[in-house]
């Protein structure tokens, strides 16, 4: 019979980078961010209210999709 533990089920929400992927990439597929205008990391953090990390990890996934050009 397999043990038993104290344990909370795990939040399978979206991470943050996830969010920020799909806030960013909606962002530039609405045109709310313009085309060719550079996207800076603290901008985009500040605005979204998360640290830069997830941003970063953010843009490298958008930059692979090819959305983002760094």
């Amino acid at each position: 019979m397999p043990k038993s533990y104290p344990l909370q089920k795990v939040d399978t929400s979206p991470s943050l980078k996830d969010k920020a992927y799909t806030a960013i990439r909606d962002a530039i597929l609405t045109l709310e961010l313009e085309p060719g205008r550079p996207l800076v990391e603290s901008d985009l953090a500040r605005q979204l209210g998360i640290s830069k990390t997830p941003v970063r990890d953010a843009l490298q996934e958008l930059e692979r999709d090819g959305l983002v050009i760094r």
